[in-house]
């Protein structure tokens, strides 16, 4: 199939594998008169090609009306795209959705016992990952027994003093001591770094925002006050959160999603939670010399260039740890539980 025509176009086979071609020009008028040219032969790129989704978490118990985070790895060869389409099915309340993003909304009204989860790579509608969803109802508290008291002298129907209650533990329904996650929230509430999203839920699977980490880590230096200029235009004055990202771009802390914009509502990916934790660390002159072989995740071609030194001090220092199924993830959302357990680790294996 390769093949010069006479006006000298050379056309090269699809399935040539030579390495090299000489492209000869003779003369008409005399056959001994002729020159050559030498063509190198490429290969062309392979096709990006997809092999599967993984979703995070696999499977998850939900209570309706509550939420959960989903985040999804799409795995292969090649230059493919990470962008996935979230759907859920199963369900029978129209206000049961999943959003853009994979924050998977149990209206309050479901009265389906199961839903499934669907990630679909945009680059391959073909390729999709599962997840199994079960959904509870809202438990309704028993009526409280009524003590009946004996009548003591005098009219009294009870004791003078009542009993001391007992220590109940963490304030939250949605956190238990069977939770891997139990001692980071409870570290980090104990220590008036992260409250709950109520008075009684924690919302452990929920995501946690930009401005959220930087005002965790404000409170961690004991919010001081500063005098920096605001370099960021989506950070009003008044939001909660500008002290702490003013003081967090001043000392180098935050760079932004780009010269003038912070993204301060937008769920933080891990691999960003991870270079505000390294910065925070070199602020501080904390020794940030650990550092891990990442190569052996299955999605490490995934890590943006900025933030590999970053993840690797994560990993070596025991700050992060990987989702299991040799995947690190460093472009899906941190969840509130896994943003405790940083913080801990930090806290703790830092200094």
């Amino acid at each position: 199939g390769t093949s010069i025509s006479a006006d000298g176009l050379l056309t090269v086979a699809a399935d040539e594998t030579a390495t090299s071609l000489t492209v000869m020009a003779t003369a008409s008028g005399d056959s001994s008169k002729s020159a050559s040219a030498t063509v190198a032969i490429t290969q062309p790129e392979p096709e990006p090609t997809i092999t599967g989704v993984t979703i995070n978490p696999s499977t998850a118990t939900v209570e309706a009306g509550k939420t959960v985070q989903f985040n999804a790895t799409v795995n292969g060869t090649g230059g493919f795209s990470q962008e996935v389409t979230w759907s859920v099915s199963g369900g029978v309340s129209a206000g049961t959705s999943i959003s853009a993003n994979g924050l998977l909304t149990v209206a309050a009204d479901e009265t389906a016992e199961s839903l499934t989860v669907t990630a679909t790579a945009s680059g391959d509608s073909g390729i999709y990952g599962t997840a199994t969803v079960t959904v509870t109802q809202p438990s309704t508290p028993d009526e409280p027994d009524v003590p009946v008291w004996p009548v003591f002298p005098g009219g009294s129907t009870g004791p003078d003093e009542p009993e001391e209650p007992e220590d109940e533990g963490l304030p939250f329904i949605d956190v238990h001591e069977g939770d891997w996650f139990y001692e980071n929230v409870e570290y980090v509430y104990e220590n008036g770094l992260m409250n709950g999203v109520s008075e009684t839920l924690f919302e452990p699977n929920g995501t946690v925002t930009r401005g959220m980490i930087v005002t965790i880590l404000h409170r961690l230096e004991g919010e001081p006050e500063s005098d920096y200029d605001m370099p960021f235009t989506d950070v009003a004055e008044q939001q909660w959160y500008a002290g702490a990202v003013r003081w967090a771009a001043g000392e180098g802390i935050v760079t932004g999603v780009s010269a003038t914009e912070f993204a301060p509502d937008d769920p933080i990916t891990r691999e960003q939670f991870a270079a505000i934790l390294w910065r925070y660390a070199q602020s501080k002159g904390y020794d940030v010399s650990a550092s891990a072989d990442l190569t052996g995740f299955l999605d490490y071609g995934q890590i943006s260039e900025y933030a590999l030194p970053a993840l690797q001090w994560a990993v070596g220092a025991g700050v992060m740890s990987g989702r299991g199924d040799g995947i690190l993830a460093p472009q899906g959302t941190a969840t509130r539980a896994e943003a405790a357990a940083m913080l801990m680790r930090f806290a703790e294996n830092v200094k």
